[in-house]
């Protein structure tokens, strides 16, 4: 190399402007670098279900959460892993038509004491996929990655395979929506955003097909609920989730703003049921 020659840009590198503002909170949680001893490779994580559950139970702990059932602790841990995971990923197939190493034997997940997810670590640039559409760019994240996540926490806790996939397309939306403020973000993201969230079909390469024979699990549209009028208060219409999070069962009942279960998105005859 010469004296003024200088190595490329790594992918991750040119991505960091994106993580200001909304995506600030997802800065560093992917790194280009050889992984520290104590990280996890994602592939042994999904093969062996003692590690995994090692690690939910921890963050079951940590969660202060009472008895037994992880599914929602695990719930918990499911979306932090994706906001862990997807805003790096997602902005390097979209942004710049490129694949980041995200087969689970590509990559290594750094856990705290706690469980947490904290980074993902990938050892090589990915591959350039600048022609593709965006359900081809994105298959071996979803169907590669996800699917066995889903299904391996299915397995260990009874966390539904529908509650995950809702987690799933909320987080898509949520790095979607956080990366508007970017300009070149925003003009690049329209067709990816539809093609995942909007389209109720999936056309794969893998012949195998994907679950469901076809559907994308990403298409869960959030429904509306008309809440009829109350003293003061005209009728509504409001969004919620698709599938509660299971975030209330979490010491006291505390729900999002769009949870299906939460008493003021109730219609006032499913209210008086939960109340008697």
């Amino acid at each position: 190399m010469s004296a003024t020659a200088h190595p490329a840009v790594s992918i991750v590198e040119r991505l960091a402007p994106l993580f200001t503002g909304p995506l600030a909170d997802s800065a560093g949680t992917l790194v280009e670098a050889e992984p520290p001893p104590d990280a996890v490779s994602v592939a042994r994580l999904l093969a062996e279900p003692l590690l995994l559950h090692g690690i939910l139970v921890r963050n079951h702990a940590f969660l202060k959460a009472a008895g037994t059932d992880l599914r929602a602790s695990a719930s918990m841990w499911h979306m932090r892993y994706l906001w862990t995971l997807l805003p790096y990923s997602m902005a390097a197939l979209t942004l710049f038509r490129h694949a980041l190493p995200t087969l689970p034997a590509e990559m290594w997940l750094d856990v705290d004491p706690d469980g947490q997810p904290v980074r993902f670590y990938v050892t090589g640039p990915g591959r350039e996929a600048p022609e593709a559409a965006a359900q081809v760019r994105y298959e071996a994240l979803v169907f590669r990655h996800l699917d066995p996540l889903t299904e391996a926490l299915n397995g260990l806790t009874g966390l539904s395979r529908r509650i995950a996939w809702v987690n799933v397309a909320r987080h898509v939306q949520a790095v979607f929506d956080g990366g508007q403020e970017q300009p070149a973000f925003a003009r690049v993201s329209t067709e990816d955003r539809r093609a995942l969230l909007e389209d109720p079909t999936w056309t794969r390469l893998d012949p195998a097909g994907p679950p469901g024979g076809g559907s994308n699990p990403l298409f869960q549209p959030p429904r509306e609920v008309l809440l009829p009028a109350t003293p003061g208060t005209p009728s509504r219409t409001v969004q919620v989730h698709r599938a509660c999070c299971l975030y209330y069962k979490l010491g006291e009942p505390r729900y999002c703003g769009a949870c299906p279960l939460a008493p003021e998105n109730l219609p006032r005859k499913s209210r008086a049921i939960n109340a008697g």
